[in-house]
């Protein structure tokens, strides 16, 4: 503890030294800094604040109003002055959305509202509080939970109350906040007496009575419940008692009010005559508070025949009875509610819809980086299949070269060989050649003449790409023969009919038939043999 403190004192120290140093984002450290110790020391932030001039830049100026009203609010001090600056700071943060310091901007506005007895406007700041935290475990979102359930008590809001409570409670727990888990738990206690659950509820208050913070309190509640719902007029007198002598001069009017219900209601009217005289007599008095004296006191005066006093007390009575009713059915603190809860579930609407936008664009980037891979992948495999090919194209080529003859030599033991190597080559380009697209187009759609000739380009061009070096070769090789010729001779070596060879060729069959027999008469029968041994006539 020692070593906090001297560590607190360095911080205010060195912030109090800084205050005339330059720049906005020092002046703005400091500040960050202040409200690091501002829960522990409110008072020497309070005072380090009030020495420093009002910072010119805004956020800086929004910042200093937030933690100065706040240092007041811890220290007891009035904050009534401050709601102008403090709207100033709220319109500041007012699009910083999951921003801490605009939800504490809020949370501090609450408390200035709540001085001044505007629990409307309290209760729309607290909830804009909570709307901001980026967290629900900050310290100061279950604080905003315990103003809100108080708030929601007074104004006989108990479903409203309990939601706040609950939850505050359970994040205090998770916290560890003691203080704040005290807090809870008498609010909670307090909730549950206005259900009507006195056991339960006074239970929790006798559980309070060792929390010293609370202590008091709880005896005054416990009082309550003695003297309206157990009719145990002297066990309530005893707490009563009990919780004025805790409370010495800092007596509240609803105290000395309670006591004057315990006399009434043992029907001892003198002495509740006088307490509830001492009731008016004090200077903050609670709006419930002042109707149940004014309702006490008429009903003592027309007891005593007093019916000039009865009727004045009367009227004073029924005018803060209508008050209070109009106070807790105000339909702007509805309103206010309703609203917040369309805009939280618009917030998680959003964040739902955005969350399954990025989740499905993920899920799509990853279909169509992996088509792309895989098409990547097939692609380069084909690219090193065609490569491949192409080398024993080359290889054979190449014997060819070594054995190529004129047309004289062509019977000898060398045209064997180069037939051999045409055979070799044939069957490496057919091979690439029915990996293409037009070998699918031509083989499915063979007697369908508008796909051929729709697609005829397309054939052409991929059976001269496929079979280029037996085309080039054989041109090369034997004397007399051209490209179609050759290209006939690769469509009979596929088995392709003589009709689908005329759609191809934009010519007749008789004509495909006559060009057949040119090549028979032309070609070299072993080399013809390796292409038209099996062909359609």
């Amino acid at each position: 503890m020692k070593i906090y403190k001297i560590t607190t004192y360095i911080i205010l120290l060195f912030t109090l030294l800084s205050i005339t140093g330059c720049g906005g984002k020092s002046e703005y450290r400091r500040l960050v800094a202040l409200e690091k110790v501002l829960e522990k020391n409110p008072d020497s932030v309070r005072s380090v604040l009030c020495a420093m001039p009002t910072p010119e830049k805004e956020r800086n100026k929004a910042l200093y109003t937030v933690l100065k009203t706040q240092a007041y609010y811890k220290c007891y001090e009035p904050v009534t002055d401050f709601d102008s600056v403090m709207l100033e700071a709220t319109a500041y943060y007012e699009t910083k959305k999951k921003n801490y310091y605009a939800a504490l901007a809020y949370y501090t506005l609450g408390c200035v509202y709540k001085e001044t007895k505007n629990s409307v406007e309290a209760i729309d700041a607290y909830l804009k509080a909570k709307e901001r935290f980026p967290d629900t475990i900050i310290n100061y979102y279950a604080k905003a939970e315990r103003e809100l359930g108080i708030l929601f008590l007074d104004l006989s809001m108990l479903d409203e109350a309990k939601e706040e409570l609950y939850n505050g409670y359970k994040n205090a727990v998770q916290m560890g906040e003691n203080r704040l888990i005290g807090d809870f738990k008498y609010y909670i206690a307090t909730y549950n007496m206005y259900c009507g659950y006195y056991n339960t509820a006074d239970t929790l208050f006798t559980g309070l009575l060792e929390n010293n913070e609370w202590q008091k309190d709880a005896y005054f509640q416990k009082a309550k419940i003695s003297n309206y719902h157990k009719n145990s007029f002297k066990q309530a007198l005893y707490y009563i008692n009990k919780e004025i002598e805790l409370s010495g001069k800092n007596l509240f009017a609803s105290s000395i009010c309670l006591k004057g219900d315990i006399y009434m209601y043992n029907e001892n009217y003198d002495s509740a005559l006088y307490y509830y005289n001492k009731v008016l007599e004090c200077k903050i008095i609670s709006l419930p508070t002042h109707c149940n004296t004014y309702y006490q006191l008429s009903h003592i005066e027309k007891i005593k025949g007093n019916m000039e006093q009865y009727f004045a007390y009367k009227e004073q009575y029924l005018d803060l009875k209508d008050s209070i009713i109009e106070m807790r059915n105000n339909k702007r603190i509805d309103n206010i509610i309703l609203r917040h809860k369309a805009e939280l579930a618009d917030l998680e609407y959003k964040n739902r819809t955005t969350t399954m936008i990025i989740i499905v664009s993920a899920i799509l980037c990853f279909i169509a980086l992996s088509v792309f891979i895989a098409y990547m992948f097939a692609k380069n495999w084909k690219r090193k299949q065609q490569i491949r090919i192409n080398r024993e194209i080359e290889k054979i080529s190449d014997v060819m070269n070594r054995l190529r003859l004129n047309n004289a030599e062509y019977n000898g033991n060398n045209l064997s060989d180069i037939v051999n190597s045409y055979n070799s080559i044939l069957e490496q380009c057919t091979k690439h050649f029915k990996e293409s697209k037009a070998y699918n187009t031509l083989t499915e759609n063979i007697s369908n003449e508008t796909v051929i000739i729709k697609n005829r380009d397309l054939i052409s061009d991929s059976i001269m790409e496929c079979y280029s070096s037996i085309i080039m070769n054989m041109i090369a090789d034997f004397q007399g023969i051209n490209q179609t010729e050759i290209i006939t001779c690769i469509l009979f070596y596929l088995e392709i009919p003589n009709g689908t060879i005329a759609m191809l060729d934009g010519i007749s069959k008789d004509a495909v038939r006559q060009r057949k027999s040119r090549i028979l008469k032309k070609y070299p029968p072993k080399l013809l043999q390796i292409f038209i041994k099996s062909a359609t006539e």
